[in-house]
């Protein structure tokens, strides 16, 4: 597990590289910009095989060009602090509509 005080996309791009990330737990303006901001290119992402998104929506556009750029899959999931967290959350094997959050966990 890789973690840092506080986010800049710079600094987060440079871990990734760094530390081989497989696995991204991220919010939807961190999304937007791993799809669009230039510096990205600059940065060894291949070790990314899993972005998960989640604190708000993102279009199936965002979600086919942040994985198209990266070469990784990026899902959806949806909690709340009232349920104790992740309630819904699209498998990490696939399927599904790239708008979708998921099914519902099991237990909740």
């Amino acid at each position: 597990m890789v973690t840092a005080p506080r986010f800049d996309l710079h600094g987060f791009l440079r871990l990734v590289q760094d530390h081989d990330v497989t696995r991204a737990e991220v919010v939807p303006p961190i999304v937007l910009g791993l799809a669009r901001h230039p510096a990205v290119s600059e940065y060894d992402l291949s070790s990314l095989r899993l972005i998960t998104s989640g604190a708000a929506p993102l279009s199936g556009d965002l979600v086919a060009g942040c994985a198209a750029r990266l070469g990784c899959r990026v899902k959806q999931a949806y909690g709340m602090t009232e349920l104790g967290g992740g309630t819904h959350i699209v498998p990490d094997t696939g399927g599904g509509d790239p708008e979708s959050v998921g099914p519902l966990l099991p237990g909740i």
